[in-house]
């Protein structure tokens, strides 16, 4: 599954599988956008949110409760919203 989810103006949560560290994913991910203001990317894997919110998480449950879903698909290039 890939979300991308604006929990406020600038800052998103990515959340989709992937191998290494979240920073690396984040410059990967910045890197491909061509955005012309500051851009906060905020990466993880289900399973580190599914821990995170096991462990409540304020800040995790908060990006889930608060957070506008921008992009949702089971996999890459299947939309959902």
């Amino acid at each position: 599954m890939v979300s991308l989810v604006m929990t406020r103006m600038s800052t998103y949560w990515v959340v989709l599988p992937f191998k290494g560290k979240p920073v690396r994913k984040a410059i990967e991910i910045r890197n491909k956008v061509n955005a012309v203001v500051p851009l906060d990317l905020i990466v993880r894997t289900p399973e580190q949110v599914a821990e995170r919110l096991a462990q409540n998480d304020w800040f995790m449950r908060e990006i889930v409760e608060r957070g506008r879903t921008l992009y949702e698909a089971n996999q890459v290039g299947e939309k959902l919203h």
